[in-house]
């Protein structure tokens, strides 16, 4: 399963001018690539730890997969651990690449 940030929490996240691709557009390209059974939007209200926590206890996930530059991987691998999961990093940092800088 993927979940994928709405644009409304990209903004929040990220930003004014993001996301550079609405929602649908990204959602549709992640299904396309069928590296993932299910593809989803986050749910708006995923801004606590405390509604990150209820969403991980409700899926009961064994896996999250995130890059190594995620600045929330600490947070990350706490609630993985109150749902008996673990975090695995997939995507090692590259500085050189970046939606960030292709932009400027």
């Amino acid at each position: 399963m993927v979940g994928v940030e709405t644009d409304a929490r990209v903004r929040v996240l990220k930003g004014s001018g993001r996301p550079v691709n609405p929602l649908a557009m990204r959602l549709r390209q992640l299904c396309q690539l069928k590296i993932a059974d299910e593809v989803f939007a986050l749910p708006e209200k995923f801004a606590t730890e405390a509604d990150r926590l209820a969403w991980l206890k409700k899926l009961q996930p064994d896996i999250l997969a995130v890059s190594a530059s995620d600045p929330n991987l600490p947070a990350k691998r706490k609630l993985m651990s109150c749902v008996g999961g673990r975090v695995i990093v997939v995507l090692p940092h590259n500085p050189k690449i970046s939606t960030t800088k292709m932009l400027e």
